[in-house]
């Protein structure tokens, strides 16, 4: 099986990055993500969450 690149390294292999100024940030640390998660209300447990964007370059 192919090991698809993460986020990060195909941002640096594409040289993408986030222009901070225009609102664009890119959550690549998962810890950080389980936090969020973590912390979220109790009324969403067992449901889907969806986030939608156009993703790195879109």
């Amino acid at each position: 099986m192919i090991e698809l690149p993460t986020v990060s390294q195909h941002m640096k292999l594409h040289k993408i990055t986030a222009n901070k100024s225009l609102g664009q940030h890119f959550l690549l640390d998962s810890n950080i993500c389980n936090k969020i998660v973590s912390v979220a209300p109790n009324s969403i447990t067992g449901k889907v969450v969806l986030e939608v964007g156009p993703g790195p370059g879109g």
